[in-house]
């Protein structure tokens, strides 16, 4: 799988995956979107709101709600609309298959990292593109990959393209806490697991 963050290191998948609850917090923006109330017609209101986090699949959308943040001033809902080729292009069908696999969370910081969506039928040629213009992720259908992408993609959320050098340090490589901790949990991971696990996780 290719990647591009401007010739930076790469953050593992494995600590994107472990510590997605610290990395991925900040990713919101802003907005007060309050899905409750918004009158899209895909039957909002039947939704279990015991459960704070709830997906709606149809014929052509998936949207998640975080009923904990409705009414907040955070970002309440994301939504994937696959009619619109402008945003979800490619082979659609393997997107639509890998996001209902998807957490809702994971959902959340994939709507705010990318712009782009693109499906592809091999999933070794997946990658994330960052540039002045995109934020884009090429991937099929398979839950690890797309969550391995996801971890470039937020790597860089917060970085400007067009003003790097000033905004490099925004980038969570560059984050000295986020890096403390994945140095803690790859140590944790080192120890718990033999040589064979490790070798195999080891180009991540």
């Amino acid at each position: 799988m290719k990647c591009n963050v401007f010739g930076k290191k790469v953050l593992f998948a494995a600590a994107a995956v472990i510590m997605s609850a610290f990395v991925f917090a900040s990713c919101s923006d802003g907005s007060d979107d309050d899905p409750l109330s918004s009158g899209t017609g895909l039957g909002l209101g039947s939704l279990d709101k015991t459960d704070p986090i709830e997906s709606l699949v149809t014929e052509d959308t998936v949207r998640v709600i975080d009923f904990r943040k409705v009414g907040t001033g955070n970002q309440a809902s994301a939504a994937f609309d696959f009619a619109n080729y402008d945003s979800v292009s490619g082979m659609q069908e393997p997107i639509l298959n890998v996001l209902k696999q998807m957490p809702g969370e994971e959902l959340f910081k994939l709507k705010q990292s990318t712009n782009k969506l693109t499906g592809i039928p091999d999933v070794l040629s997946s990658y994330s593109k960052t540039t002045e213009y995109e934020r884009e992720i090429v991937t099929g259908n398979d839950l690890f990959v797309i969550l391995h992408e996801l971890g470039h993609a937020c790597d860089v959320k917060d970085v400007d393209m067009k003003k790097q050098k000033e905004t490099v340090e925004n980038a969570l490589f560059n984050d000295k806490k986020f890096n403390q901790i994945y140095e803690k949990e790859k140590k944790a991971f080192n120890k718990a697991y033999p040589d064979a696990q490790r070798n195999h996780i080891a180009y991540f």
